[in-house]
């Protein structure tokens, strides 16, 4: 008997112990996340957010930092979430809840990554799909535009968010801004197949509303990989690179086909990166592209931006790396992410690139 005491003992004095870590680990992570902030400390050095408080930064990086986004069977959003800057309705796409009249008005899904859902974003408002509604209603047409962006998404990603999620709301146009996250990393193609492992899983990411300790150890290996050396010249791996574009080009042919048997036309918005055009960069985005050995990137994305001509089942190919050469203001936050100038600028060359298609559509739907 006093065996089975001790033994109980010492599981409660076990489990006590790691409770003890696990709160001093928490205390200690909130107090470096708050002396280094890195969200917040470059955004207001990056200048992109010029006329912001330190409050109103700090709010947007909290924001982003708590939304919850699931990465099986396919990178999507957890639905129902709220905050001062970023909202995911209850369809688990960013902004206001969707009309229901949506399936009656025409409808185009923006779809991508974090570009695309609008990182660093001052407001639902001034992400780009918000800025390209606001385009065509300005315009006189009454244009419906989801953000369906998700933190991470590669291609195969967008196929099976097209193929199992978008289709139910009978999309006319699917336009997709591409490109920079099937660059960054090579990636296994996904079974786009619920099970309960993934929801299991998939429920444990709401963890990160409550604890810090996630953030500490990524801030940490942050910094372990700025003191690491690298090579300003390094050696490009041709084959990897090559898969990875030639796995991006298949899935788009492939979403393109799914595209024309559905009735719903495809447009691909190759994104702009730091460096991809002619802008003269100031003196961050310049810092920046040489932190993030960006003349290395460029040279690789030049492989993906060389199967555009490919994408044959597609109905309009947009190159945007060039969209920010006419303008010498910081537009980079880092290496491909910007914020509401750089989203208004694309929003507006995205319009004089598909009004064309959509007023074409409105018009035949008239008649």
């Amino acid at each position: 008997m006093s065996v089975q005491v001790s033994y109980k003992k010492q599981s409660v004095f076990a489990i006590f112990l790691i409770l003890i870590i696990i709160l001093v680990l928490e205390i200690i992570s909130n107090i470096v996340l708050e002396i280094n902030d890195s969200c917040t400390q470059s955004l207001s050095q990056s200048e992109i957010y010029e006329n912001f408080s330190h409050e109103k930064l700090k709010t947007i990086c909290k924001d982003y930092q708590s939304t919850i986004h699931f990465v099986t069977p396919y990178n999507h959003l957890a639905i129902n979430q709220y905050s001062d800057t970023v909202n995911i309705n209850s369809e688990g796409f960013r902004g206001s809840e969707m009309s229901d009249e949506i399936n009656s008005k025409y409808t185009i899904f923006l779809t991508g990554g974090s570009t695309a859902f609008g990182i660093y974003a001052s407001s639902d408002d001034t992400t780009i799909s918000s800025q390209l509604e606001k385009i065509f209603q300005k315009n006189g047409y009454d244009v419906n535009v989801v953000n369906a962006g998700v933190n991470g998404a590669f291609s195969s990603d967008e196929y099976f968010l097209i193929k199992t999620k978008i289709l139910q709301y009978s999309p006319n146009l699917i336009l997709a801004l591409t490109g920079w996250n099937d660059l960054e990393t090579q990636f296994d193609q996904k079974s786009g197949v619920h099970t309960t492992e993934t929801t299991i899983s998939n429920n444990l990411l709401y963890l990160q509303k409550f604890t810090k300790i996630d953030d500490l150890q990524f801030y940490l290996s942050r910094i372990i990989e700025k003191r690491l050396p690298v090579e300003s010249e390094s050696i490009i791996n041709f084959s990897s690179i090559n898969q990875r574009s030639e796995n991006w080009k298949n899935n788009w042919n492939k979403i393109c086909d799914l595209g024309n048997n559905e009735k719903f036309k495809t447009i691909i918005a190759f994104q702009p990166l730091l460096g991809s055009g002619d802008k003269k960069l100031s003196d961050w985005e310049n810092t920046t592209y040489k932190n993030y050995n960006q003349k290395k990137v460029l040279d690789e994305y030049k492989i993906f931006k060389n199967n555009l001509n490919t994408l044959k089942s597609c109905n309009k190919i947009i190159d945007l790396t060039n969209v920010f050469d006419n303008t010498d203001k910081t537009i980079f936050h880092d290496a491909g992410h910007f914020g509401d100038l750089g989203n208004r600028i694309i929003a507006q060359q995205i319009y004089k690139e598909i009004s064309s298609v959509v007023i074409e559509e409105l018009s035949q739907a008239k008649n």
